[in-house]
């Protein structure tokens, strides 16, 4: 009888960024730039950008400042069924290009009020959707990338620890 070994693969020490892919739905308007991550098109059912390697884990929904307004307004229940839907991911994320203050000063033109704007934010926390005011876009897009990363970066490091475990399962046969 003979017995037949498994080869386990040896996984680099870390990820590098540009191995990481990003799927963006190809519905997004104005879709971030990824170097040095490597952004793709990919539709997705909810969000605007996702890991290609977990697709499942998180979600990002991109939201300019008006965009996040007229949620908060006329558009408030086809966002607050994507919002349900978002529930469904470990990590479900709206990144608002704003900040806090932009969010609770109210100066836009729309007839939502700020109370209204800041307060489907916290309502949204409060159902476990992270709400992230970013500040303007290009610091936002910064954001957007780095939380990508660190989540790939994440489930590459537990990918190592359960390979090194298989190998020391395999050495103890």
């Amino acid at each position: 009888m003979t017995t037949s070994t498994i080869e386990i693969p040896k996984l680099p020490a870390d990820l590098n960024p540009a191995d990481v892919v990003v799927l963006v739905d190809p519905r997004e308007q104005k879709p971030y730039h990824g170097s040095p991550l490597r952004f793709e098109l990919g539709t997705l059912d909810t969000g605007d950008y996702a890991l290609a390697c977990a697709p499942d884990l998180l979600r990002i929904e991109r939201k300019e400042l008006a965009d996040f307004v007229m949620c908060c307004g006329a558009e408030r229940e086809r966002f607050m069924r994507e919002m349900t839907r978002m529930k469904a991911f470990a990590i479900p994320i709206v990144l608002i290009e704003a900040t806090w203050e932009q969010l609770s000063e109210g100066a836009w033109r729309s007839k939502t009020s700020a109370a209204s704007v800041f307060g489907t934010a916290v309502g949204l926390m409060a159902d476990g959707i992270n709400v992230i005011c970013g500040g303007d876009r290009l610091a936002s897009e910064s954001l957007c990338k780095r939380i990508l990363y660190t989540a790939a970066r994440r489930r590459w490091r537990e990918a190592r620890e359960w390979v090194k475990s298989l190998s020391s399962t395999e050495a103890m046969a």
